[in-house]
């Protein structure tokens, strides 16, 4: 990078696409709500392009067309700067919440993709000879994504669903629908169960000390299913950042240990019981409590019934 170059935080909207191709200067800023920092090309804050370097060489992946009107036209001024580039992928866009360049998240977006079109195909016979072209060209996409990034044929081929079908083939994955759409809803649940099982576990020792008083610890709450209680002076907080009286609180302990005890659901049905700014909505036999975002368990209620009381 050119030393002098590095002062530019601000360039022409016109000049940053280039400068970032060309990685001339670590980032900029211009008016049109474009930016880069290192490999990465803002529109706003959703990165639209990544420049990726490994032992194969330099690609530019750039986001495909899905956005707003105006990252839409950001993606066109990137998309000509990089036109006379060796290797371009264009992959599906990613929200705030994924890393852009994760070669599992594209290849994933790019079979879905392949399997919509398969559904298309199934319900509609005169799209199906361009639709299971665009198949092909897809999946020829992966393979060469999977070279570049250095997979394995056989893992690329292994998230590649297969397209070259018969019509008869193709009647029969139209029948089948029902039956895909709820084996790959309960593998997704299944997937999400597995990944909150393995968040509990990074974040048993912050939850330990939260519940202990340690005021450092926080954002870790939405990871678990049901929400935590805990009382500081004269207060109960939850550990997904609510709080409430502790005088609202014990009003509603009596209400809770009422409903276990009759072992009969209640319902607010427009009397809530209010904690503060917020409102118990039902309440199960069990005595597990739901208001709002909130579902607290009867062993959480129980952790700070005897502190509730006294305090």
């Amino acid at each position: 990078m050119e030393e002098g170059h590095n002062l530019r935080k601000y360039v022409d909207s016109k000049e940053i696409a280039h400068l970032w191709a060309h990685q001339t200067q670590e980032r900029a800023n211009c008016s049109a709500a474009m930016s880069f920092d290192g490999a990465k090309f803002y529109s706003y804050s959703t990165v639209i392009a990544e420049i990726v370097t490994n032992k194969a060489g330099e690609a530019y992946l750039l986001a495909e067309h899905g956005y707003s009107g105006t990252t839409s036209r950001h993606q066109n001024i990137v998309a000509d700067a990089i036109s006379s580039m060796d290797r371009v992928f264009e992959i599906p866009g990613g929200s705030s919440r994924d890393k852009f360049s994760d070669t599992t998240r594209i290849l994933r977006a790019w079979a879905a993709d392949i399997e919509r079109k398969i559904e298309e195909a199934a319900e509609h016979k005169r799209r199906r000879p361009r639709l299971l072209s665009e198949c092909r060209s897809i999946a020829d996409k992966m393979v060469n994504f999977g070279d570049f990034f250095q997979i394995g044929v056989g893992t690329v081929e292994s998230y590649i669903p297969r397209f070259a079908m018969t019509a008869e083939e193709l009647d029969r994955w139209a029948a089948d629908k029902t039956e895909r759409e709820a084996a790959a809803k309960a593998k997704q649940e299944a997937d999400l169960k597995a990944e909150r099982v393995k968040l509990r576990r990074r974040y048993a020792k912050q939850r330990r000390a939260w519940l202990a008083g340690d005021q450092n610890q926080t954002g870790w709450g939405h990871y678990f299913d049901s929400a935590d209680l805990r009382i500081v002076e004269d207060v109960v907080e939850t550990s997904r950042g609510a709080s409430f009286p502790i005088s609202h609180a014990r009003l509603g302990l009596i209400l809770v240990e009422s409903v276990i005890a009759s072992k009969t659901p209640w319902q607010s049905n427009g009397h809530p019981c209010r904690l503060g700014h917020y409102q118990i909505e039902s309440i199960d036999p069990d005595g597990t409590v739901h208001a709002g975002c909130h579902i607290v368990t009867w062993k959480a209620i129980e952790r700070i019934r005897e502190q509730l009381l006294t305090a």
